[in-house]
C-alpha cells in the first residue's frame, strides 16, 4: 500500500519507493477520486498508471455534468461544508476521450439506472439523486 497526494506528489514517485513493477498486469481502482483532481493531475496519474509494458485496468466512479445539475441546494452545501467540492464532472464521453489519449479503451460503463438494475433490482424506481457512475477501461488483455 502506497499513500500519496496527488496534487503534490505524482504517483509514479510514491510507487519508487515500492516494490511495484509497472511490467506486471495491474487493476487500478479510482474510486471517488477522479472528480477531485483538476485535469493536469489526472494527466500525471494516467501518464503514471500506464507506464510500463503489461496490461491495465482502471476501474472508477465519476460524477457527469447531468448528475452534478440534479443536486439539491442541501446536498451542494453539505458538499462544500466538508471541503469536498469536485472540480471535474465526466461522462463516458469525456472518459473515453482522456483515456483514450493515454492508450486506454473504455469497455464498460454503467450509470446509476443500470446499477440499480444489475445489483439492486429492489431499489427500481426508487428516488436518487445524486450518485456516481461507473466506468472501465483497459490496456491490453485484461
Amino acid at each position: 500500500s502506497v499513500a500519496a497526494n496527488l496534487l503534490v506528489v505524482r504517483l509514479a514517485d510514491a510507487l519508487a519507493a515500492s516494490t511495484f513493477d509497472a511490467n506486471v498486469p495491474t487493476c487500478w481502482v479510482l474510486e471517488g477520486l477522479l472528480h477531485y483532481l483538476p485535469g493536469d493531475a489526472l494527466d500525471a496519474l494516467l501518464a503514471d498508471i500506464t507506464i510500463g509494458s503489461a496490461p491495465c485496468r482502471v476501474l472508477l466512479s465519476c460524477i457527469t455534468p447531468a448528475m452534478a445539475a440534479r443536486a439539491s441546494p442541501a446536498f451542494g452545501a453539505l458538499v462544500k461544508l466538508v471541503r469536498e467540492v469536485p472540480r471535474r464532472y465526466d461522462d463516458s464521453t469525456s472518459l473515453a476521450a482522456r483515456f483514450g489519449a493515454a492508450g486506454m479503451t473504455l469497455t464498460g460503463y454503467w450509470d446509476f439506472a443500470e446499477q440499480v438494475r444489475a445489483f439492486s433490482p429492489q431499489s427500481i424506481g426508487r428516488d436518487v439523486t445524486v450518485s456516481q457512475d461507473v466506468a472501465r477501461l483497459d490496456r491490453g488483455a485484461p
